[in-house]
């Protein structure tokens, strides 16, 4: 045999040894089972997806422009409003804030509550109260026990 056959056998004598075996077999189990996991979940992706059915619709500055937006960059007094933060639910409660873009747009922002055991548009019947405030406010409301607030640009 040549030298190189015999370096190959000394390697291949030095390799499969059980304490590199084992864990090569163990790996496999664990991939295999793996793997036959994920086959369910690979399924679920062809299902089709169910949509959730909309049940009531907000908007939080009906008197803002909603055509030619862009035509607003910039207009610090007049301008769309965006929902700003992840709106908030407790005790059939929503609470959001929403006003001009901060980088953009008119400065006021309103922190709002809205009444989610109503149907259809309420945007006229659903607020139960709102706060107007003349700065920036991006973060999502906060509740306590009796108090709500949001803290606007400027901290306060």
């Amino acid at each position: 045999m040549s030298s190189f056959g015999n370096i190959i056998k000394k390697e291949i004598k030095e390799l499969l040894t059980p304490a590199a075996i084992i864990p090569v077999i163990i790996i496999a189990f664990i991939f295999g089972s793996i793997g036959s996991s994920m086959e369910g979940i690979q399924e679920s992706f062809y299902e089709k997806p169910e949509y959730l059915k909309k049940i009531w619709w907000y908007d939080c500055d009906p008197e803002a422009p909603k055509q030619n937006i862009h035509e607003y960059i910039g207009n610090r007094r007049e301008s769309p409003s965006n929902i700003k933060s992840m709106p908030v639910f407790n005790n059939g409660k929503v609470y959001l804030t929403a006003g001009g873009d901060i980088w953009w747009g008119k400065r006021e922002c309103r922190l709002i509550c809205v009444d989610a055991s109503l149907t259809g548009d309420i945007t006229r019947s659903g607020e139960i109260w709102s706060f107007l405030d003349r700065g920036l406010c991006c973060p999502r409301c906060r509740l306590a026990p009796g108090r709500k607030w949001c803290i606007d640009r400027t901290g306060f």
